[in-house]
């Protein structure tokens, strides 16, 4: 027990339960009761009752049936622990914690002095002279100090033992600063900062009291890129959601909530006004996430990078979601095309761009429906059908809700009779004016894609000194290529990134060494194309920058194709999206290319 039994019934007794009551709902009193509309399910007739003499209330429509610290708890997304403090505040109670539960409650508040210190220093660092390089780096994503001061954002120094000095100075002990995982164990039975020259995100708890850290790292030669704080006693990485003290608010009043996957994509939405953001930390989106979530709403919506690693990282979250799904409760999902993540999407396309994806949720239903058919698209043969069958009813079957599943399982049964029906005439069962009005004019050829890498690829040859760009560097990664020989030169020209060679000339020698000759073939012909539109631009990154969004178009233009190949009704709504993303994306173009003022090619 985490508050003494003496305490909580003190707690109980202070309060009278129809007072309490009365601020959420209305109450008439019947004889020695209160009677009310219940507001834990709809009705029009009054079944709930409130009796202060007996100190419970009772709901005889759907057997609703609590005290005062239940009735707050379920009606204010709190657990008993803050129920209890809440009250106790309210009461002017000083807090009555059991013997052992009031040393973990001092080691506790301990741990979160010595993290808020910490959080202090880093955002002293950022400002300081020391911090000139993680400044110029925020100033860089577009994040003012308006957001830095909101977020808490901070610098770690590179040296290892500043921090250690600080806390040092104000009685933090080396103990605790381990325990807070600000410190780890070196040689010689020292210890030494956790974080070292990175760019500090404070991890803080619903109520904004820090209990961790996320660093990122300065320097693309340092791994990893993100390093969080390790688990303790306040710092539950699994189920921890990143800005979950500033979203609630907004979350209250829109009855919204978003997932993000990193830092960076909350806080470019929050810039972007969009306030009812959470994080999930890099990590995948568990059961104990989703219960919170469920909190702040019933259906939260979840968007998380556009990539494929992304795609089936969603995939997981619907797989583990269906065991604890109940009547009201599910998640929908975004799919980001424009962009990788939220942060690029809003970067290269603002804040429209954004808003309109998140019109065009998908409902866990429907993404499970077209990722199934996607993975299993020709299923026109028994056994293929049979396994497409068994794949969704697999599904079902971990639903352990029966009313939930009927339902499923029903949806399922429908789908799939339209989907063989669909397949044996071989032509889309919906009104056909409805498919004329998303088809695009033109049609894009996969064989374009092929050609946008080729000529990406033939760009950072021609000029190497493109990917000491962050993000130019990380969209050459992310890029998918089908092809082997494309892949093998991505990795010859990461490979010489590293090995220092940054002139054109000896980067081609280089490949030339490590290729056959049919292998570097197509790049001759992209060189012309660049020598003839290099005039147009003003840097070679802007070269770069206008030839990437053609890809993303193009890539876009080859979903949306994918999605009319099996047009159901459900998917309408998909391809209507993917239309005015093309639509806005193609727009964008035509605005670089009139600032750009460059020749068509």
């Amino acid at each position: 027990m985490y508050f003494s039994e003496s305490f909580i019934e003190k707690i109980r007794e202070r309060f009278r339960l129809s007072e309490i009551i009365s601020r959420k709902v209305k109450l008439s009193r019947k004889g020695n009761e209160y009677l009310g509309l219940c507001p834990f399910h709809s009705e029009k007739t009054p079944s709930f009752t409130v009796n202060d003499e007996k100190n419970f209330y009772h709901c005889f429509g759907c057997g609703a049936h609590g005290d005062v610290i239940k009735f707050i708890g379920d009606t204010s997304n709190l657990n008993f622990v803050e129920v209890i403090t809440s009250l106790a505040e309210e009461a002017g109670f000083s807090i009555e914690y059991n013997k052992s539960q009031l040393e973990y409650h001092n080691y506790t508040k301990d741990l979160y002095q010595a993290l808020q210190l910490a959080c202090n220093y880093f955002q002293n660092q950022l400002f300081s002279t020391v911090g000139k390089e993680a400044y110029s780096y925020l100033q860089h994503r577009n994040i003012n100090t308006t957001y830095i001061k909101k977020f808490l954002l901070g610098y770690a120094p590179g040296e290892s033992y500043k921090l250690k000095e600080f806390l040092l100075s104000q009685g933090i002990s080396n103990e605790l600063m381990i325990k807070a995982g600000l410190m780890v164990h070196g040689s010689n039975n020292d210890i030494y900062s956790r974080f070292r020259n990175r760019l500090i995100f404070p991890i803080s708890d619903y109520k904004g009291r820090i209990i961790g850290f996320g660093g990122r790292a300065l320097s693309n030669e340092v791994m990893p890129k993100y390093l969080n704080s390790s688990e303790t006693d306040v710092f539950k990485k699994s189920e921890i959601l990143y800005g979950l003290n500033f979203a609630k608010e907004a979350s209250n009043k829109s009855g919204k909530i978003i997932v993000v996957e990193g830092y960076m994509d909350c806080i470019s939405m929050n810039i972007a006004g969009i306030e009812e953001v959470v994080a999930s930390l890099g990590t995948a989106i568990n059961k104990e996430h989703i219960l919170n979530l469920w909190k702040y709403s019933k259906v939260p919506v979840i968007c998380l990078d556009g990539d494929r690693a992304g795609r089936q990282a969603m995939l997981r979250v619907a797989e583990n979601i269906m065991p604890i799904l109940k009547p009201g409760y599910s998640v929908d999902f975004v799919l980001l095309t424009m962009g990788k993540d939220p942060d690029e999407l809003i970067k290269n396309y603002g804040k429209d761009a954004m808003l309109r994806s998140l019109e065009s949720t998908i409902t866990l239903s429907d993404f499970i429906w077209q990722e199934s058919i996607r993975e299993l698209s020709s299923a026109l043969i028994p056994e293929q059908r049979a396994l497409l069958e068994k794949h969704l009813e697999n599904i079902v079957n971990k639903i352990r809700d029966n009313t939930v599943a009927h339902y499923y399982r029903q949806y399922f049964k429908n789908k799939l009779w339209e989907y063989f029906k669909k397949s044996k005439i071989k032509q889309v069962d919906i009104n056909q004016e409805q498919i004329n009005r998303i088809k695009l004019n033109t049609v894009q050829d996969i064989s374009s894609i092929q050609l946008l890498q080729q000529l990406l690829v033939a760009i950072t040859v021609k000029y190497p000194e493109i990917l000491s760009n962050d993000q130019a560097k990380e969209e050459f990664i992310s890029m998918d290529f089908g092809d082997e020989k494309l892949d093998k030169l991505r990795t010859l020209i990461l490979n010489s990134k590293e090995l220092n060679i940054i002139d054109s000339t000896i980067l081609h020698s280089y490949l030339e060494k490590n290729t056959y000759n049919d292998e570097m073939n197509f790049l001759y012909g992209h060189y012309k194309t660049i020598s003839y539109i290099v005039n147009g631009f003003n840097t070679c990154i802007d070269m770069w920058n206008y030839n990437i969004k053609k890809y993303h178009i193009a890539l876009l233009e080859q979903e949306y194709q994918d999605v009319l190949r099996c047009m159901t009704e459900s998917s309408v709504s998909i391809a209507s999206a993917l239309k005015a993303q093309i639509i806005y994306a193609k727009k964008h173009l035509n605005k670089m290319e009139q600032s750009l003022q460059h020749n068509d090619y």
